[in-house]
């Protein structure tokens, strides 16, 4: 049985894998409608034994640089590309055979599909100060070497910052598992300033305090040393 295709076999084709921005730029990211002739009127289209046609094998061609050498690929860019490829192929001929293609272009962009997000747990807030942080910032207010008037300024300050207006404290003494007391936090800062003498030392209980979205604490545990 006589061989029609003698030699190796050759598939010819885009790589799909290697061209996927690119084909995404002209078949997914916009819609209408292309209309190509590889001729005008009046013109044939030529073709040969050895690359078939002209215009499929200039067309093709482009289409693989396109990914690149053109990052911002359209369809009017990639058919004068093809244009200007079939009149390189095609200028050794005389001028009665020589073709020019045609085309006309109807699309428009679209917005490309959003992926879902991911599912992921929510994180809790960070906190604007760390808990050593708040740690030296209470103990500051129950500081007696500091004067009264320096450690209301620093209440006044920093608690804005810190706390929200309806933020509480959650008041332990000794052991962390047995509450005394919830204040508002406005009457537990003035009460550190005033009962000063009585406070031997502050400790913020992390695992036990909350955090609002905005960093602020919604509720501080403390441990009261006395």
């Amino acid at each position: 049985m006589r061989q029609i295709f003698p030699g190796p076999i050759r598939i010819k084709g885009l790589d799909t894998r290697q061209d996927v921005a690119m084909l995404r730029k002209l078949f997914i990211e916009c819609r209408g409608s292309v209309l190509i002739a590889t001729a005008k009127r009046g013109e044939r289209a030529i073709t040969t034994a050895a690359r078939g046609s002209y215009y499929t094998y200039s067309w093709l061609n482009a289409l693989r640089d396109a990914e690149a050498y053109n990052s911002d690929i359209t369809w009017p860019t990639l058919l004068k590309d093809t244009e200007e490829r079939l009149r390189s192929l095609s200028g050794s001929l005389p001028l009665s055979v020589q073709h020019h293609s045609h085309w006309r272009i109807d699309v428009e962009p679209i917005d490309p599909p959003v992926p879902p997000m991911p599912n992921t747990p929510d994180l809790p807030a960070k906190p604007v100060v760390s808990f050593d942080e708040m740690n030296k910032f209470l103990n500051q207010l129950a500081d007696e070497s500091l004067s009264f008037t320096d450690r209301n300024a620093l209440r006044q300050r920093f608690a804005p910052l810190y706390f929200g207006p309806t933020s509480d404290v959650n008041i332990y003494i000794k052991s962390p598992e047995k509450p005394v007391d919830i204040q508002p936090i406005d009457r537990f800062l003035t009460r550190m300033i005033i009962n000063a003498r009585n406070i031997v030392r502050i400790n913020t209980v992390e695992r036990l305090s909350v955090v609002n979205p905005d960093g602020r604490y919604k509720v501080l545990t403390v441990e009261e040393v006395r």
